[in-house]
């Protein structure tokens, strides 16, 4: 009954609906920014001189703008559907709130589903735009996932606060993710690294987020 009474409910498609959007927004302006970065020449060159990394790690310069993108993402997103669905935007984020009793199992589910089928029709598009099926994940190892998943707890960590108003909520929720993935090169969201695997077939290394 209880089940039932939540499919019945606009409240609750409304959340599930606006997740769905949520992660197809925050996935393409990250797929793009990827795009943008793999393309832009500039940003290698001018960061070639200054780093000795190996060839498969990008630049220094290319990580800051992947993570300030992706900050001001969480950012906007944030502090858009914080008070419609509470902006969870990962599906880590649905188990976690699931776990702390602020969502029930069943509607912790129906997220996790529209947030992964969002990010895949954004992974999609941009694939799409751009004309080929690139790996965003090249530097991850299998060493990188215990950062991957501090980086995510402590994101998840500061998107679980509700004690600030959704503009607070978004900054300091932006501020987490652009700090993260500033000196990471993962996702801190499963619906961001399942979008591209599930696409291009690439699941070498699922442990670390990397399709």
């Amino acid at each position: 009954p209880q089940s039932n009474c939540c499919f019945r409910s606009v409240h609750f498609w409304r959340a599930v609906c606006c997740e769905c959007l949520a992660s197809f927004l925050y996935v393409l302006l990250v797929c793009l920014s990827e795009e943008v970065v793999a393309a832009d020449h500039s940003l290698a060159a001018s960061s070639r001189c200054a780093s000795h990394a190996p060839p498969l790690q990008l630049p220094h310069s290319r990580q800051l703008h992947l993570g300030l993108v992706s900050g001001l993402a969480v950012a906007a997103i944030t502090s858009v559907f914080l008070p419609v669905s509470g902006a969870h935007l990962s599906p880590a984020s649905c188990l976690a709130s699931s776990l702390l009793h602020r969502l029930s199992p069943l509607r912790a589910a129906a997220m996790t589903v529209a947030q992964c089928g969002g990010a895949v029709v954004a992974a999609a598009l941009t694939f799409g735009l751009s004309g080929g099926t690139r790996e965003h994940f090249p530097a991850v190892r299998v060493e990188d996932t215990a950062v991957e998943f501090l980086l995510s707890f402590l994101a998840i960590l500061v998107q679980l606060q509700n004690s600030q108003s959704p503009a607070q909520a978004g900054l300091t929720s932006g501020l987490a993710y652009a700090a993260g993935l500033s000196v990471h090169r993962g996702a801190l969201n499963p619906a961001r690294a399942l979008a591209p695997a599930l696409l291009t077939n690439r699941w070498q290394k699922p442990g670390t987020s990397r399709p």
